[in-house]
């Protein structure tokens, strides 16, 4: 079972509010698997500021890597950056989105949104079919969301399809 550290349900619950979503397990755990997958298991705040890795430049952001991967300056900034990518048209993750506000894990991975998954990995001209299956590896083995990431009024945990 993966333990992620806390900070990591705070970035998906940040992300999850940037989107306009109500957190509940389903989603805050697939944003954690998701998160999870881009930064393994670190401890350094300074990446997970941008939880899903995007290159999306903004006011007071900078380079993480050579590809363009952008480190933000707070937790703020970084989930409304990377809820702007979500949101974007191209190209577009609406099937992500989507799942994420239906708590649905099942379109999450499966047809449209494993190939937008597949997108966001490898690029619109170089989709990476290895990270759907990853991803959903991680999100099988993580631990429940602790009550305290989520609002009383959330749906209740639902453990992932099998």
């Amino acid at each position: 079972m993966i333990t992620p550290p806390g900070f990591y349900y705070t970035d998906a619950v940040a992300l999850l509010q940037a989107l306009g979503i109500t957190p509940t397990g389903v989603n805050v755990n697939l944003i954690v698997a998701w998160e999870w997958h881009e930064w393994g298991s670190t401890t350094d705040l300074l990446v997970t500021q941008n939880m899903l890795a995007t290159e999306l430049r903004v006011t007071g952001s900078y380079d993480w890597n050579p590809q363009g991967v952008q480190i933000y300056p707070t937790v703020a900034a970084g989930a409304a950056a990377n809820a702007q990518t979500l949101n974007q048209t191209s190209p577009s993750y609406q099937t992500l989105v989507g799942a994420l506000r239906s708590s649905s894990s099942q379109d999450f991975f499966g047809g449209t949104g494993s190939y937008e998954l597949a997108v966001w990995a490898g690029g619109p001209g170089n989709p990476d079919y290895s990270y759907p299956p990853d991803l959903y590896k991680i999100y099988t083995e993580l631990q429940p969301v602790p009550k305290q990431y989520l609002p009383s009024t959330s749906t209740p945990i639902v453990q992932p399809p099998t």
